[in-house]
């Protein structure tokens, strides 16, 4: 019989920055209100739990927090020794992440009965959304085949989502993550956040998710799109560009850019970079499990769908994403910046020009990003902030407009 581990041994006597960063929400031994996974600040809450865990090193809320940041950051090798930790010191919730490392297979080897009874163990302990993920792991293959396979059924897809659309003035006006299977990475590629990116990419799977995202807006697209919505990826301009930044590439022999211009797959250009180039080796593990590709295929194809319904080609969302994207591949800074990364990337600029350390400043403006997102900061204000970012007028009437955050900010400087 399992039972839930009791929190209050072996712990320190108050909540921890671990706890305000990285506890969540549906865990029924958080010491704090928890921070759900679309909005936990990464790199600060790693260096938190560590440090709790050096002060607490017994204390499973700890090891089940920090295995949680690293799944997060797509480290699943080091996410799986600090949730087995947890688990074995029977703190269920920890099951769930390590349910989900073994539906996903991110680790080369898919096991869903295993899965099943984890999903089972967290549902025990009062993990509640652990109870969701066990039905749509269940009900998954029959919520797959409902997808419109793409390669096949080109011209239904385009039809389909363009009607969905809508009009572009009825389309939202910034991205969100919500529904999206890898909401996390799109985020990071429209707001510019690279450092995120960069954790995410450890997990290999994303680029059997990027490659098939390439393919879906390719020319038979574009050519197959009755509204010409789609138009900006076949502009010669474009195709230019992407041309002339893979040269460095093209001279080592990584990628074949006739073949790619003849193909007229102006995105796909960029990924074979990022596959040739920052990646090498991606697909000598990816091979290995061609159920797991099946898998990350119908995401990519379930997101697609998605950003042609949601937003479309010509909108700010999907070009700044799909920019970004190719900034990241070419391995230069984001042309967009946006959202909390941009008062992080500001921040972080200021404080190091002031003589402050790359470390300290890293950590005291994730934290004042992850204040405004605690606060609820509305998203055009953050972005508003973001272009005018300074250290004093704009900071002060922002900070000081809603309660409390002046007060949690100033406690990041300490």
């Amino acid at each position: 019989m399992l039972y839930m581990y009791t929190s209050n041994s072996y712990s320190s006597d108050k909540a921890t920055k671990c706890d305000e960063f990285a506890a969540h929400p549906d865990d029924p031994g958080k010491w704090a209100a928890g921070v759900e996974d679309s909005k936990l600040v990464l790199g600060p809450a790693v260096i938190y739990c560590q440090q709790a865990l050096n002060e607490y090193p017994d204390t499973p809320r700890f090891q089940f927090q920090l295995g949680r940041v690293f799944y997060l950051q797509g480290k699943a090798s080091e996410a799986v020794d600090s949730l087995v930790l947890a688990a074995e010191n029977n703190y269920l919730p920890a099951y769930y992440y390590l349910a989900s490392i073994l539906e996903t297979g991110v680790l080369g080897e898919v096991d869903m009965e295993t899965a099943e009874t984890y999903y089972s163990n967290a549902i025990e302990g009062g993990f509640e959304i652990a109870r969701q993920a066990k039905e749509d792991m269940l009900n998954g293959e029959a919520v797959m085949e409902e997808v419109v396979p793409l390669a096949d059924s080109n011209q239904q897809y385009v039809s389909q989502q363009t009607s969905l659309g809508s009009s572009p003035e009825k389309r939202q006006k910034s991205f969100s993550p919500s529904g999206f299977e890898y909401g996390r990475l799109l985020q990071s590629l429209y707001e510019g956040d690279f450092e995120i990116i960069d954790a995410i990419a450890k997990e290999r799977s994303i680029f059997i998710y990027l490659e098939k995202i390439v393919d879906i807006y390719s020319q038979s697209f574009v050519n197959n799109d009755p509204n010409g919505d789609c138009e900006y990826y076949a502009s010669v301009e474009l195709g230019d560009r992407v041309r002339y930044k893979a040269q460095g590439l093209s001279s080592l022999g990584r990628i074949q850019l006739d073949q790619l211009a003849q193909a007229g797959n102006i995105v796909a250009s960029r990924i074979q970079a990022m596959l040739n180039g920052r990646m090498i080796d991606v697909f000598s593990d990816i091979a290995q499990s061609e159920q797991r590709r099946e898998r990350y295929v119908k995401y990519a194809e379930r997101d697609a769908s998605m950003l042609a319904k949601l937003y479309g080609c010509k909108s700010p969302v999907f070009i700044h994403l799909f920019d970004n994207l190719e900034a990241y591949v070419y391995g230069r800074a984001p042309d967009h910046v946006s959202g909390l990364t941009a008062i992080r990337h500001h921040c972080k600029a200021s404080a190091m020009s002031k003589g402050g350390s790359e470390v300290e400043s890293f950590l005291v403006c994730g934290c004042f990003a992850a204040e405004f997102d605690k606060v609820g900061v509305a998203r055009d204000e953050i972005n508003w902030l973001g272009k005018n970012y300074d250290q004093g007028k704009n900071f002060m009437k922002l900070t000081q407009k809603y309660k409390g955050l002046h007060e949690k900010i100033s406690e990041c400087l300490f």
